[in-house]
């Protein structure tokens, strides 16, 4: 892919002591301004190995509620959403739990977006 920008997602693995004042961060790649990014393409490319679960934090009046991701083809739509993804390994009784955030929250850190 002949990259013309990116979008920087943070995340932290919950129970491996992450927290979000050192997230971990993973650059997507997007080849045009209209690029969609689907859940797919997030599978894809997700540096941790495991089978994942996708939600998608939207605001709901003065909450918000998780929308379920379950189609490959589904578009991440709005920037300021918040995922969360949740793996489930079979025959551990534990789940991995990992809570990403969009660019446009990024800027609101102390971190260097390049």
């Amino acid at each position: 892919m002949n990259a013309q920008g990116y979008k920087l997602l943070l995340y932290v693995v919950t129970n491996d002591g992450d927290d979000w004042e050192t997230p971990n961060a993973l650059v997507i790649p997007v080849n045009s301004h209209d690029f969609k990014v689907t859940l797919g393409y997030i599978r894809s490319i997700f540096p941790l190995p495991g089978n994942y679960h996708f939600r998608t934090r939207y605001k709901h009046g003065n909450g918000y509620v998780w929308l379920d991701l379950t189609r490959d083809d589904e578009v991440l739509q709005s920037v300021d959403n918040i995922l969360r993804l949740s793996s489930e390994t079979k025959g551990d009784n534990y789940v991995k739990k990992v809570n990403l955030l969009p660019e446009s929250k990024a800027k609101e850190t102390d971190f260097d977006l390049i």
